[in-house]
């Protein structure tokens, strides 16, 4: 009989640990394939169905000849999804409150792991952010990267400026050197995203409980993220225009919060 009570009470707990081992599984599972290394043809098949689904939201923007480089700003209207690739697809609007460009964003995996495909009528930019690096490519053709939010390399690797980007609130804007000229000012971003899902604590009669809510907040101010301009160079410009398109879209949405 004692045998019997000893193996029944064996089983009870190794029935009890099921759940919770299927649970430490899923977690696992979750992070394993959104840290794993994807493969080339893998990313290069994501990219494309980025850029097939920014083309499809080009249709609702305005001619890019109408505006400036200082049209752009910090306003976005947006979708999101959360899994194990983020997503965030919308537009990106100019100060009169028109589209100007179509994007997608996906992020991927717990440390920055981030491309963006974004398009105006006249130029496509694409951008890569990992382990520090941001890599930059302008109509399909590679720009050059910034490493550690600061130093400014370009397409043979050479370092060509700064763009001392701090992580502070404290700074509320940077500026771009190419070549030692100060050629642009950057007004800084932050997640201007108007719904918070959280959760609350409820006790009932019936014990304690967390329920899920939808905390809606409004939206900061919509202003340019380029304060000034001072060149002209067709190359200058495309790094003006691809470091605002990434301020306005990296720092205008954090899917952490």
């Amino acid at each position: 009989m004692d045998t019997i009570l000893i193996l029944f009470g064996i089983l009870m707990f190794v029935l009890a640990l099921i759940p919770v081992g299927a649970i430490a599984f899923l977690i696992f599972y979750v992070i394993k394939r959104s840290t794993e290394k994807k493969t080339p043809q893998f990313l290069q098949n994501e990219k494309v169905k980025m850029e097939e689904k920014v083309q499809e939201l080009k249709k609702d923007i305005q001619n890019w000849k109408n505006y400036t480089p200082q049209d752009i700003t910090n306003y976005l209207t947006y979708s999101f999804a959360k899994s194990m690739s983020n997503r965030l697809t919308g537009h990106l609007y100019s100060n009169d409150g028109s589209a100007i460009i179509a994007f997608q964003r996906i992020d991927r995996g717990l440390y920055a792991n981030t491309r963006i495909v974004a398009s105006s009528t006249d130029f496509k930019i694409y951008i890569e952010f990992y382990n520090n690096e941001k890599m930059f490519f302008f109509d399909d053709v590679y720009l050059g990267k910034i490493i550690n939010n600061s130093i400014i390399l370009d397409s043979l690797h050479k370092q060509i400026g700064i763009c001392n980007r701090q992580n502070s609130s404290n700074q509320p804007s940077y500026k771009i050197e190419i070549h030692s000229k100060i050629i642009a000012e950057i007004n800084r971003n932050s997640d201007r995203k108007t719904i918070v899902k959280t959760q609350y604590y409820k006790p009932s009669r019936s014990g304690s409980n967390y329920k899920t809510r939808l905390d809606f907040r409004e939206a900061g101010p919509s202003y340019s993220l380029i304060h000034s301009i001072d060149t002209t160079d067709s190359e200058d410009l495309k790094w003006i225009i691809s470091i605002a398109v990434f301020e306005s879209i990296y720092y205008g949405f954090d899917f952490v919060s």
